[in-house]
């Protein structure tokens, strides 16, 4: 799975690949490393992509 954050320019602020199957709980810790704002979430593996917005505190 690639994991990317982008801010709301769309640049990439973020981007890490992990191996996680089905029903996988992953935390990202972001706080810190992103300035407070908002973010679009952008999960993907081979088959389907999923975009959430997210808000750093």
């Amino acid at each position: 799975m690639n994991i990317e954050v982008l801010d709301m320019t769309g640049r990439l602020v973020f981007n890490d690949r992990l191996a996680a199957t089905g029903g996988t709980t992953i935390q990202l810790a972001l706080a810190g490393k992103l300035a407070a704002g908002s973010y679009m979430l952008r999960l993907s593996t081979d088959a389907q992509t999923h975009d959430q917005h997210i808000v750093i505190r």
